[in-house]
C-alpha cells in the first residue's frame, strides 16, 4: 500500500510539474494511508521533474509529527493534513498555482459551471473561500487555509468528491481526489475549466445559468 502510494505521488508530481501546474514553493502533492496512520507529501518540487519515493516527507496523521524527511516542511503539511481529517473520503491532494485557476482565487471569485466540460468533472461552481481574518493569518495560517475550504463546503452542503477543488481567496487552489493520481487529473481539469470560464465570460459577460438537468 505505502509503496504504491509513493509511486502515485511521484508520478502525479512529475505530471503536474511538466505541465506547468506546479510553479510555487508551496505547491505539493500528497497521499494518505489511513490504515497505516501516515500521510506522504512531496517536497517543494517546482523545478524538479524527478521526485523519487525517498524524497517524500512522511507525517503521522494523528500527531502531525514528521517521521521522515525535512522537518521544515511541517507547516505546509498541516494544510493537507487538515483537509484529510475533514474530508474522510479523499485519498490524494494537489496544491497547485496554475495560471488561470490561481487568477480566479486571486480575484476571490468562484469558477461558474458554464458548460458540460466543467460539469463532467465538477458538479457545480468551484467555490472560493472568504478572505482569512487577520488573526487567522497571523496564527496557524496553513491550518486556517484548509479550515476556510471546509467551512465553505459545509455552509453550502457541497460533497467534496462531487466538486473536488476549492479556491482559497487571494491565495491559490487546492484539488483532491480518491488517489493522488485522481487529484492530479482534477488539477489538470481545474486549470482547463478555469481558462474556459475566463474566455467564455470575455465573449458573454452575463451567460445564462447552465440548467441543473444538463449539469446532472
Amino acid at each position: 500500500m505505502l509503496e504504491n502510494l509513493k509511486e502515485q505521488i511521484c508520478l502525479a508530481c512529475t505530471r503536474l510539474v511538466a505541465g506547468g501546474f506546479i510553479v510555487g514553493l508551496d505547491d505539493r502533492v500528497s497521499g494518505i494511508d489511513r490504515q497505516g496512520g501516515k500521510m506522504l507529501i512531496s517536497p517543494a518540487c517546482e523545478s524538479d521533474l524527478d521526485v523519487q519515493p525517498g524524497d517524500l516527507i512522511v507525517v503521522n496523521i494523528e500527531t502531525g509529527e514528521i517521521l521522515a524527511g525535512d522537518p521544515g516542511d511541517a507547516k505546509t503539511a498541516r494544510t493537507h493534513l487538515e483537509l484529510y481529517r475533514a474530508f474522510g473520503d479523499i485519498g490524494g491532494i494537489a496544491c497547485i498555482s496554475s495560471l488561470n485557476a490561481t487568477a480566479w482565487a486571486q480575484a476571490m471569485k468562484p469558477i461558474p459551471a458554464l458548460g458540460t466540460i466543467h460539469a463532467a468533472r465538477f458538479h457545480g461552481p468551484i467555490p472560493c473561500t472568504r478572505i482569512l481574518k487577520p488573526e487567522e493569518i497571523k496564527a496557524d495560517f496553513e491550518i486556517n487555509i484548509a479550515r476556510a475550504i471546509v467551512e465553505k463546503f459545509a455552509m453550502n452542503g457541497i460533497i467534496p468528491l462531487e466538486i473536488p477543488a476549492g479556491l482559497v481567496a487571494g491565495h491559490q487552489p487546492l484539488v483532491w481526489g480518491e488517489t493522488p493520481q485522481s487529484a492530479a487529473d482534477n488539477a489538470i481539469a481545474l486549470e482547463k475549466v478555469a481558462k474556459l470560464a475566463r474566455l467564455t465570460l470575455s465573449l458573454e459577460p452575463y451567460p445564462r445559468k447552465l440548467p441543473d438537468e444538463l449539469i446532472n
